[in-house]
């Protein structure tokens, strides 16, 4: 899915699981850098797209939750993906094994 990392959060807790594609050493450090930050960012809204999640459900009909779930996960994609690029600029660049051959 062109994905280069992905991560799945702990309720209600600040922790999560990282998965980091093996692809990863190809992107550079830049784009490592950003891609990671922005997964670690989604920790920090999980709780707010939780309220949403499981509670519009029992205010809404199924096609305007859908809607309203789709628009509300691609805002918070952009925002995230905002937030890592103006955020990772000031991170230093991770230091990554090379890959190997």
């Amino acid at each position: 899915n062109g994905n280069h990392a992905a991560i799945e959060p702990v309720g209600g807790r600040h922790r999560a699981s990282l998965e980091v594609s093996v692809e990863v050493a190809d992107v550079g450090g830049a784009k490592l850098r950003h891609t990671l930050v922005h997964e670690l960012l989604h920790l920090y809204h999980r709780d707010s797209s939780d309220q949403v999640r499981l509670g519009l459900p029992k205010e809404l009909s199924n096609s305007a939750y859908e809607l309203f779930w789709e628009l509300y996960r691609q805002s918070i994609e952009i925002m995230v993906d905002d937030l890592a690029y103006a955020w990772s600029q000031s991170l230093p660049l991770p230091d990554w094994p090379e890959k190997a051959s």
